[in-house]
């Protein structure tokens, strides 16, 4: 732990590799930088950050992509299915809300996906009796779908 962790207010990360290294702001300091400095507008705003960037590194590393193709005249049903299910997904370990969405050019395709913890959430998911009995709910109105499970491999 970062020796300035002990002062009594945040301190992110990289302050304490600079304070480790003595520097701040690329000038050589023999103390920690003002209290404002660290809890400021723009400390907070990279807290935000930091807390997006753990969120993507620790959690959001497995997704859950379907491709639907929707029966002529079905698509609003379909949404409206679709939506029922990923509130029930969110409830059972989904991790943010799922994204639905829908071809401009091709109205009846739509593509959905949603981030989750691991592949064992995931198969875990799908392995709840509330699963099957939501998908065929969406088969109804669906010609056939395509589900696949995803991990991040890069981010730029």
């Amino acid at each position: 732990m970062c020796s300035a962790a002990t002062s009594g207010f945040p301190i992110s990360s990289w302050i304490c590799a600079w304070a480790r290294r003595g520097i701040w702001r690329g000038f050589p300091v023999k103390s920690l930088p003002s209290k404002s400095a660290v809890t400021g507008p723009r400390a907070r705003c990279r807290k935000r950050q930091e807390t997006a960037r753990f969120r993507l590194t620790t959690m959001e590393t497995h997704y859950t992509h379907t491709t639907w193709r929707v029966k002529d005249g079905s698509e609003e049903e379909f949404v409206r299915r679709w939506g029922e299910w990923a509130e029930w997904s969110r409830r059972q370990g989904l991790v943010e809300d799922a994204l639905l969405l829908q071809d401009t050019e091709d109205p009846r395709r739509f593509v959905s996906f949603g981030p989750w913890e691991s592949v064992a959430a995931i198969a875990g998911w799908r392995a709840l009796p509330g699963y099957q009995e939501r998908v065929d709910r969406l088969r109804r109105v669906v010609d056939g779908f395509e589900p696949c499970t995803l991990e991040v491999v890069a981010r730029r």
